[in-house]
């Protein structure tokens, strides 16, 4: 599996809870990406930039077996926000100058925490009333909370349920807000996502089996795949996915069938014979299911009334012909990286406000003195796809696979947004400067991108409007 490197995540330092997964799990749901290290790994340079925050799990064991969960403490001074769970807050507090000592009443069930104060992390979590269902699973309590800590709800047995270190960014909480036992425990996750670690969403199901597809496409290429099916989650996954990758193996049927055209013919003859799955539509997120004998089917002319030309040849050219297609009528209307089509006309658009924003023409030739340019390695990366475009050519001709022209235009699309989007965050990183004009190595850089977009639309007969 591979991602990128720059997706803002939140990382969850696993002390052994059974429930370590199902944070992970709720993280992920609420459309950020969340990634799971052991507390016995997680090293100090671990923490890059796409970190945006923790959280520290629940776990078995006391705050008084430091040998067995011991970890380096800087970790928690880097200035990113840190939700603890359970163990996890004992943990926060203990090694903040707090004091964890046994419960008196072992907790484990339902109980009530009562609100004390207000806080980021409960906006909107305790609703019109002054209490909540939880799920409490502890021996242990703190007793005393570090300094700058401050109560934010109670429990019976637990003073101090939650907590914060505004001024740090801590938070801690006593119970387990990831099971559906507690009432509206997922706000109290998206609120420390979204209130206090500022991350957008940027990670979907969709996305992540669409990356794992094109990797193993990438890695398997024309060669032959043998798949061990046990029946169990993890191979029938695995199966699918090489099914959505690759395709149905129909390679022994063609290669008896040419073979037997070529024998007839004494050799003077030669099948090529493509082999095309269905295609499954889907409608308002459900399979429209077609039958002729009720009358119940959907046409190309229905296909192309609905969507339009330029979605339903892009669409329909975007996969092998031997992968099944999912066609999502919805998909294909949305404006977002979801829709292939709309990804790559979209840079094409983009590239051309450029042009206009400087008053020249993205179709008329560009006229240099210097020749002397300098590209960042984002530049290169970008450069080294667009050089990969005479062999997509070259390749979809000879072997009969159109399907490469899209996938390539839209890989090539990607590359360029993310680039794009930089420029967000770093005035470097902009094409157009604070002098409001074009660098020429910027010029042809973006005029080489509209080349190969242009040429590749053209090539599947789609248009590439310059306004969107």
């Amino acid at each position: 599996m591979s991602l990128d490197q720059n997706l803002k995540k939140i990382l969850i330092i696993d002390f052994g809870s059974q429930f370590t997964q199902l944070i992970a799990r709720r993280v992920r749901e609420l459309g950020v990406f969340s990634e799971i290290v052991s507390h016995k790994k997680i090293k100090l340079k671990d923490i890059n930039n796409s970190i945006k925050g923790m959280v520290l799990s629940g776990g078995p064991l006391n705050v008084y077996q430091i040998n067995k969960y011991s970890f380096d403490k800087k970790i928690l001074q880097l200035g990113l926000p840190v939700l603890g769970i359970c163990f996890g807050h004992q943990i926060l507090s203990k090694l903040n100058g707090g004091r964890v000592k046994q419960s008196k009443h072992r907790e484990f069930g339902l109980a009530n925490v009562y609100k004390k104060n207000n806080s980021l992390l409960t906006t909107n979590f305790f609703g019109n009333k002054k209490s909540k269902q939880v799920w409490m699973s502890h021996a242990d309590q703190v007793s005393k909370l570090p300094k700058n800590f401050k109560v934010v709800a109670s429990s019976t047995n637990s003073k101090f349920a939650i907590v914060e270190n505004k001024i740090k960014k801590y938070y801690g909480v006593q119970f387990h807000p990831e099971v559906t036992h507690t009432q509206n425990g997922k706000k109290l996750i998206s609120n420390f996502i979204f209130l206090i670690c500022k991350i957008k969403k940027n990670w979907s199901s969709k996305d992540q089996k669409n990356q794992l597809i094109k990797d193993v496409r990438t890695k398997v290429e024309n060669n032959k795949v043998i798949c061990a099916l046990s029946g169990g989650v993890d191979s029938s996954v695995v199966a699918q996915l090489l099914n959505k990758a690759i395709g149905a193996d129909h390679a022994g049927y063609i290669k008896r069938i040419s073979s037997s055209v070529e024998a007839l013919s004494g050799k003077k003859d030669k099948l090529i014979c493509k082999i095309s799955q269905l295609v499954k539509l889907i409608k308002d997120n459900k399979p429209f299911k077609m039958s002729k004998r009720k009358g119940d089917y959907i046409t190309v002319d229905d296909l192309i009334k609905e969507v339009g030309k330029d979605a339903t040849r892009f669409i329909m050219l975007n996969r092998s012909s031997d992968v099944e297609l999912d066609f999502d009528f919805d998909a294909v209307k949305e404006k977002s990286k979801d829709n292939p089509l709309y990804y790559v006309q979209y840079c094409y658009a983009r590239i051309s406000s450029v042009f206009r924003h400087i008053g020249k023409d993205l179709n008329s030739n560009i006229k240099l003195d210097d020749f002397s340019f300098e590209y960042s390695n984002d530049e290169i990366k970008i450069l080294k796809k667009i050089s990969e475009w005479p062999k997509c050519i070259d390749a979809a001709s000879s072997k009969l696979e159109p399907h490469r022209i899209p996938v390539y235009l839209y890989d090539l699309a990607s590359e360029f947004h993310s680039y794009w989007n930089l420029g967000k965050q770093n005035p470097e990183k902009r094409f157009i400067n604070d002098q409001k004009t074009v660098s020429p190595d910027k010029l042809i850089f973006l005029k080489a991108i509209s080349n190969v977009v242009k040429s590749g639309m053209n090539i599947v007969g789609v248009d590439t409007p310059d306004k969107m």
